[in-house]
C-alpha cells in the first residue's frame, strides 16, 4: 500500500501548522471518502477547508432525501471532526451554537448529522460561498486592503455579532479574519452587504462563558480558563494576566479592522518571532507606526478606541456599533 506523504507549513497569520497535500492526493482523499460513504444520507461534494481539528466540506443530500433532512438548506457545509479529541471539542462548539441561538451575523449551526463514516462527528452549518474575510483581504486590490466603505460595512456586520455573542454572556476568544465568513446577501438594500455578501462570525471552538456567566453555574464545559486564540490578534490582558473577557475580543475587531485597511495583519513588523510579537503586543499599540495619512480621522478614532490598553475602559461592541 503506498503511503500518503504529508508534508507540514507553518502559517504565521494563524499561529499553527498545516498539513500540506497535492492535487492528486486531496482527490484521492475525496474519492476514498464518497465511496466508503454509507452511513449519513449524504455526500461531501468539495473540500473547503481543513485545519487541525479536522475538515470542512461542501455536502449535498443523497436522494430522495431522508424525511429528518427535508428542511435544511440545499447547500451546506459540514466540519467533520479528525479525532477523538476533536470530536470532543466539535460537540463543545455544538453546545455553543446552542446557547448563543441565531443572529444574522452569526453563522447558522444546524446541529450534528448523522456519521458519514462509522464514528465520525459532523456539524452541519450555514455554507459561506463567498469564503473567508481573510481570502477576501488577500484578492482584492492586490493584497492592498478593502475601501473604507467596505471595511465599514463588514466591521458594522462584526460588531452587531459580537453584540449578540456577548450579550449571550460568551467570549469568543479567536476573532480573525479567516474565522469571519461571507455569506450571500438577499437584500440589495443591506448597510452590511458588500459584492451581495454579509460578513459573519464563525468558528466558536474556543468561545467561552464570560466571567459574568461563569458565575450562574452553567455547564462546566463552557467555562476555560486557559487564554486561547491566535497570538496576532490577543490582547495585553491576555498575554500578561491570562485574562479574556469581552473586552478582548474589541481588542481583535481593531485587530481585524486594521488588516482590513492594510492587506497586513503586522503593516510595521516583518514576521516577529513568537518572543518578540509578544514584547510588541503588550508594550505597543498596533496602529502605532502606521503614517497619519494612511487612514482617514474616523478610522484613526476607531483603532484607537478598540486598542485601548486598560480593558476596563475599552468600549463595548455596542458603543462602537453606533459609533461607526
Amino acid at each position: 500500500m503506498k503511503m500518503m506523504r504529508m508534508v507540514m507549513e507553518y502559517r504565521p497569520e494563524k499561529g499553527t501548522f498545516v498539513i500540506k497535500y497535492n492535487k492528486r492526493q486531496r482527490e484521492d482523499e475525496d474519492f476514498r471518502n464518497n465511496k466508503r460513504s454509507k452511513y449519513g444520507g449524504w455526500v461531501k461534494e468539495k473540500l473547503l477547508g481543513r485545519g487541525g481539528f479536522g475538515c470542512v466540506n461542501l455536502i449535498k443530500f443523497k436522494e430522495p432525501r431522508p424525511p429528518h433532512y427535508k428542511d435544511l438548506p440545499e447547500l451546506l457545509a459540514v466540519k467533520s471532526a479528525l479525532n477523538d479529541t476533536c470530536s470532543k471539542d466539535l460537540v463543545r462548539e455544538m453546545k455553543v451554537y446552542e446557547s448563543l441561538g441565531s443572529s444574522p451575523f452569526i453563522v447558522k449551526c444546524y446541529g450534528q448529522l448523522d456519521n458519514y463514516n462509522k464514528g465520525e462527528v459532523n456539524m452541519a452549518m450555514e455554507y459561506a460561498s463567498g469564503g473567508s474575510l481573510a481570502s477576501a483581504i488577500e484578492s482584492k486590490n492586490n493584497g492592498d486592503g478593502l475601501s473604507e466603505w467596505e471595511v465599514k460595512a463588514h466591521t458594522c456586520s462584526i460588531l452587531k455579532g459580537l453584540e449578540f455573542i456577548h450579550g449571550k454572556g460568551f467570549v469568543h476568544c479567536d476573532l480573525k479574519p479567516a474565522n469571519i465568513l461571507l455569506v450571500v446577501d438577499d437584500d440589495d438594500d443591506s448597510p452590511y452587504s458588500v459584492d451581495g455578501f454579509v460578513a459573519k462570525i464563525a468558528d466558536f471552538g474556543l468561545a467561552k462563558t464570560s466571567s459574568v456567566r461563569s458565575n450562574t453555574g452553567d455547564d462546566e464545559c463552557m467555562r476555560r480558563s486557559k487564554v486561547g486564540g491566535t497570538l496576532y490578534y490577543l490582547s495585553p490582558e491576555a498575554l500578561l494576566e491570562n485574562t479574556q473577557e469581552e473586552a478582548s475580543d474589541i481588542w481583535a475587531v481593531g485587530c481585524v479592522v486594521l488588516q482590513m485597511l492594510t492587506g497586513l495583519v503586522l503593516p510595521w513588523y516583518d514576521n516577529p518571532t513568537e518572543n518578540q510579537l509578544s514584547s510588541i503586543i503588550s508594550i505597543d499599540t498596533p496602529c502605532s507606526g502606521l503614517p497619519s495619512d494612511w487612514l482617514s480621522k474616523n478610522a484613526w478614532d476607531f483603532l484607537f478606541k478598540c486598542f485601548t490598553r486598560n480593558p476596563n475602559n475599552r468600549p463595548s461592541a455596542h458603543m462602537l456599533a453606533n459609533a461607526v
